[in-house]
Protein backbone atom coordinates (compact mmCIF):
# COMPACT_ATOMS: atom_id res chain seq x y z
CA UNK A 1 0.00 0.00 0.00
CA UNK A 2 1.38 3.22 -0.91
CA UNK A 3 -0.48 6.28 0.45
CA UNK A 4 0.51 10.15 -1.80
CA UNK A 5 0.18 13.04 0.08
CA UNK A 6 -0.84 15.62 -2.40
CA UNK A 7 2.70 16.98 -3.47
CA UNK A 8 3.70 13.30 -4.34
CA UNK A 9 0.66 12.35 -6.29
CA UNK A 10 1.04 15.60 -8.70
CA UNK A 11 4.71 14.84 -8.76
CA UNK A 12 3.75 11.20 -9.85
CA UNK A 13 0.82 12.47 -12.28
CA UNK A 14 2.98 14.85 -14.22
CA UNK A 15 5.38 12.53 -14.78
CA UNK A 16 2.96 9.79 -16.18
CA UNK A 17 1.66 12.73 -18.53
CA UNK A 18 5.33 12.96 -19.54
CA UNK A 19 5.28 9.56 -20.19
CA UNK A 20 2.16 9.50 -22.43
CA UNK A 21 0.22 7.42 -19.63
CA UNK A 22 -2.19 7.82 -16.81
CA UNK A 23 -0.93 7.42 -12.87
CA UNK A 24 -2.34 4.28 -12.64
CA UNK A 25 -0.61 2.91 -15.42
CA UNK A 26 2.35 3.70 -13.87
CA UNK A 27 2.17 2.04 -10.82
CA UNK A 28 0.90 -0.85 -12.28
CA UNK A 29 3.95 -0.77 -14.26
CA UNK A 30 5.85 -0.40 -11.09
CA UNK A 31 4.33 -3.10 -9.09
CA UNK A 32 4.78 -5.63 -11.56
CA UNK A 33 8.37 -4.75 -12.47
CA UNK A 34 9.20 -5.10 -8.81
CA UNK A 35 7.60 -8.23 -8.34
CA UNK A 36 9.50 -9.76 -11.04
CA UNK A 37 12.70 -7.89 -10.38
CA UNK A 38 12.48 -9.24 -6.45
CA UNK A 39 11.11 -12.53 -6.57
CA UNK A 40 12.47 -13.44 -9.83
CA UNK A 41 9.22 -14.80 -11.24
CA UNK A 42 6.61 -13.57 -13.46
CA UNK A 43 2.81 -11.91 -12.53
CA UNK A 44 -0.33 -13.74 -13.25
CA UNK A 45 -2.46 -10.81 -11.95
CA UNK A 46 -2.82 -7.98 -10.17
CA UNK A 47 -6.06 -7.37 -8.34
CA UNK A 48 -6.82 -3.56 -7.87
CA UNK A 49 -8.10 -2.39 -4.64
CA UNK A 50 -10.97 0.02 -5.75
CA UNK A 51 -13.21 0.54 -3.11
CA UNK A 52 -13.56 -0.80 0.89
CA UNK A 53 -15.97 -0.96 3.39
CA UNK A 54 -16.55 -1.98 6.93
CA UNK A 55 -20.19 -1.30 7.16
CA UNK A 56 -22.88 -3.47 6.96
CA UNK A 57 -21.01 -7.01 6.97
CA UNK A 58 -20.68 -9.04 9.81
CA UNK A 59 -17.75 -11.39 9.79
CA UNK A 60 -19.21 -14.54 9.02
CA UNK A 61 -21.84 -13.50 6.88
CA UNK A 62 -19.26 -13.34 3.83
CA UNK A 63 -16.86 -15.65 4.80
CA UNK A 64 -14.41 -13.33 5.29
CA UNK A 65 -12.99 -13.53 8.95
CA UNK A 66 -11.84 -9.24 8.49
CA UNK A 67 -15.31 -8.17 8.11
CA UNK A 68 -14.20 -6.08 5.24
CA UNK A 69 -15.97 -6.17 1.70
CA UNK A 70 -14.80 -4.51 -1.53
CA UNK A 71 -14.84 -4.46 -5.15
CA UNK A 72 -11.33 -5.12 -7.04
CA UNK A 73 -11.40 -5.59 -10.36
CA UNK A 74 -8.45 -7.73 -11.96
CA UNK A 75 -5.53 -6.62 -14.12
CA UNK A 76 -4.49 -9.14 -16.14
CA UNK A 77 -0.33 -9.79 -16.94
CA UNK A 78 0.03 -11.32 -20.34
CA UNK A 79 2.80 -13.93 -19.89
CA UNK A 80 5.27 -12.12 -22.42
CA UNK A 81 7.23 -9.28 -21.43
CA UNK A 82 5.72 -6.64 -19.70
CA UNK A 83 5.93 -3.19 -20.30
CA UNK A 84 4.71 0.44 -19.39
CA UNK A 85 2.56 0.18 -22.92
CA UNK A 86 0.53 -2.93 -21.89
CA UNK A 87 0.21 -1.63 -18.40
CA UNK A 88 -1.51 1.42 -20.09
CA UNK A 89 -3.68 -0.58 -23.06
CA UNK A 90 -1.53 0.91 -25.54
Amino acid sequence: MINFDEADGARLEARAETMGVKPYAALVFAAVNAYSVALNKSSKCLVQQASLQTRHYEPNSIGNSSGLAGHSPVHRIPNDRYTLECAAGL
